[in-house]
């Protein structure tokens, strides 16, 4: 991640998150801890292992990958078995994916490199995402 404001913007995210899953669960917030220290590492600019530093960019690139998919998970649960009342969870559920997905990306650049064929993937399927909530929005009444 190059550019200092995606850096903030993660660190603000993540750190929330880890706030708020505090009161919820405490292994969330201990898992949540790497990133949060890879990240501001990065930001105050410390001197990193190279090995240390690829390896806390891999775990952090799969935490938020698995947090990523947990959501979508429960969105495909809600659009399967779900009833109106259950609307509001899809909604969170839309915009964490938001939130969380320019974090994501960034970090899928940092391990794979500028892959095209990642590249492609991730904006072929986030585009998946975005019709399918629109459809969802026209399709409600």
């Amino acid at each position: 991640m190059r550019f200092r404001a995606l850096k903030i913007y993660a660190l603000v995210i993540v750190f929330l998150y880890a706030l708020i899953m505090l009161s919820a669960s405490l292994v969330i917030f201990l898992l949540a801890l790497p990133i949060i220290f890879d990240l501001a590492s990065s930001l105050l600019s410390f001197k990193k292992d190279q090995k240390l530093n690829q390896g806390l960019k891999i775990y952090s690139f799969g935490a938020l990958s698995l947090y990523t998919i947990s959501w979508m998970i429960f969105m495909i649960d809600y659009l399967l078995y779900g009833r109106k009342s259950d609307y509001f969870g899809y909604g969170i559920g839309v915009f964490m994916l938001l939130l969380i997905t320019p974090i994501t990306y960034s970090y899928a650049k940092d391990v794979f490199g500028e892959n095209r064929v990642v590249i492609n993937t991730f904006w072929i399927l986030m585009s998946l995402f975005a019709f399918n909530f629109c459809y969802e929005i026209l399709r409600s009444e």
